[in-house]
């Protein structure tokens, strides 16, 4: 086995070496042009066709304005990437039968507890539960810390101590497995049960279960501090380019949920043998069994396909992927992976959210059209009549509006020239074709891999592999239309009602962020609506009156200060 293990690290090794040399125009992306256009440090990216790397390349500086350049190994802080690891390790030691995923958490826990409640009563939290967010617990996400900070222990992370906001301690909200919630919080429950089973930091056990084994020389668990942390790193930035908390390393002691420095090629090693495992061959680490466990659909509630770690509800290119994004201070990435076929696209940036996204979002669309890796979908040759189409026309609001929904906060679903649309971008974007299919359901082209219908009402994610659908959309009464239409329809004062109504009926509502009323107004400038865009700014003024952008954009359009409320 030994033998075998070292003759896989070597062919791996030869092939990265080898790729080395390939065009930097892959897939006809101009990479040094997305980040000088985007203002992105630098980024790295690594390819998979066929189950094996195909490319990898390397952009920019590890940090703005020195002259320390990015390589294939460069270590990138993976953010909520590293939940995967985590779900990886607890999938494997069930199957080594060291614990359970289906045995309450409180019977491995050692150092803290999970307060009981009327929830855990009813039904107890699970690691199956917390791996695939449908435990109930709070704490969506953690925010980093940096040299200097005082840093929390797990159990005080547990237990809300020394967190930036919200510094709640942990407890379960709904009752587990009712519903999808994002929650950070549950993995680092997850990383106290399996640190408790297996008697070492999750660091270690990671590199022993997953990390030599599989090759990964340039990955880890350890944080800034550590004897062991990798030299080469990219740092992470700001939107202006500063180091993000002066040193650009932040810090996660909740590394289960967020704390993995790895690389693409690192990634796509252990990508390679995630997809081997899926069409039952044998991988250096990953059985099949792992493989099938922690990408089969746990939950649909309220997202639109979850397995243990693993997102399955996107569908780039009409294809089934395995994936997940990381956001962190200045840094993250995106790692996806087909079901089936081997295909795979892994890249990190080292930048701001809005410096990093767009650059990473249109280099997956271009090595997916240019290796032709789509495929297209169509509808039923059965055509849907009127009254199948008029029965999914309306308003709808979200009812996932954290984290990891494909939707925004409401949806509009209407006719036009006999096509049935789905709006997903308060009317600033071409809708969606819904496609009709034989059972009386839709696909929607490239947007998310299950089917949706009517559900007692609402419209529901049908995914094959689930047990039952999921309500995703509920129907908004027909005499309610979102804020948004009526400003855009009536202006500022019947606009700035329909808010208020909105606020009060949907206090935490996310239609009224600074980004919301932003992409409103620039939309409505951009098709010269220019009394449109006014009212977007003026509505945006109203939330947030201290607001350079809203004031700035009506200075552009000429209109003073006096008339910015009328």
């Amino acid at each position: 086995m030994k033998l075998l293990r070292c003759l896989y690290l070597l062919f791996a090794l030869f092939s990265v070496a080898a790729l080395a040399k390939q065009p930097v125009n892959f897939a006809n992306v101009d990479f040094e042009a997305l980040l000088k256009q985007h203002n992105l440090p630098g980024l790295s990216v690594a390819v998979v066709e066929n189950y094996e790397v195909a490319f990898i390349g390397s952009y920019g500086k590890k940090e703005y304005g020195a002259e320390a350049y990015i390589n294939q190994h460069t270590a990138f802080g993976a953010a909520s990437i590293s939940k995967v690891i985590t779900a990886i390790i607890a999938t494997q030691l069930s199957e080594q039968n060291r614990l359970n995923l289906d045995v309450p958490v409180n019977n491995y826990l050692r150092r803290w507890k999970l307060p009981e409640n009327k929830y855990t009563t009813e039904q107890p939290v699970t690691l199956r539960h917390l791996l695939s967010h449908s435990g109930g617990v709070n704490q969506s996400g953690y925010s980093a810390y940096f040299t200097g900070d005082d840093i929390p222990t797990l159990v005080e992370s547990l237990n809300g101590k020394k967190l930036r906001k919200p510094a709640d301690p942990i407890t379960v909200q709904s009752s587990p497995g009712s519903r999808f919630s994002y929650s950070g919080g549950g993995f680092v429950i997850a990383q106290m049960v399996i640190e408790d089973v297996v008697g070492q930091p999750i660091a270690q056990i990671a590199q022993d279960m997953i990390f030599e084994p599989i090759g990964m020389t340039n990955s880890t668990l350890q944080q800034y501090g550590s004897p062991n942390f990798p030299k080469n790193v990219a740092k992470a930035h700001n939107f202006d380019g500063t180091l993000a908390g002066g040193t650009g390393l932040p810090i996660y002691p909740q590394v289960a949920a967020a704390g993995m420095w790895t690389t693409p090629t690192d990634m796509a090693k252990l990508i390679i043998d995630f997809q081997r495992a899926l069409r039952h061959e044998s991988g250096t680490v990953i059985s099949s069994k792992v493989a099938r466990e922690t990408t089969q659909i746990q939950t649909l509630k309220k997202a639109g396909g979850w397995g243990l770690g693993w997102m399955r509800y996107m569908a780039d290119g009409n294809l089934e992927w395995f994936s997940h994004s990381g956001y962190g201070s200045g840094f993250g990435g995106q790692v996806m992976a087909t079901m089936e076929g081997g295909k795979a696209i892994i890249i990190f940036g080292n930048g701001a959210h809005k410096s990093r996204v767009p650059v990473i979002e249109s280099v997956i669309s271009s090595i997916i059209s240019e290796r032709n890796w789509g495929r297209e979908i169509n509808g039923t040759k059965i055509v849907s009549n009127k009254s199948q189409h008029s029965d999914m026309v309306g308003h709808y609001y979200n009812i996932n509006r954290g984290f990891f929904s494909p939707f925004n906060e409401t949806v509009t679903v209407f006719v036009k020239n006999g096509r049935l649309l789905l709006d997903n971008s308060f009317g600033t974007r071409m809708p969606y074709e819904l496609l009709p299919t034989e059972n009386g359901r839709y696909r929607i082209d490239q947007f998310v891999s299950a089917e949706i219908g009517l559900y007692k009402g609402n419209i529901a994610f049908f995914h094959k592999g689930a047990d039952q659908p999921a309500t995703a959309l509920t129907r908004i009464t027909k005499d309610i239309q979102p804020p948004f239409v009526h400003a855009r329809n009536s202006g500022y004062k019947i606009g700035l009602n329909a808010y208020k109504s909105w606020v009060a009926a949907y206090p935490n509502t996310l239609l009224t962020r600074i980004t919301t009323f932003e992409r409103l107004a620039t939309h409505a400038r951009n098709e010269g609506r220019k009394q449109e865009a006014i009212t977007f700014y003026q509505l945006g003024l109203h939330f947030h009156p201290d607001n350079e952008t809203f004031q700035a954009g009506l200075s552009e359009l000429k209109v003073k200060k006096q008339q910015t409320m009328k």
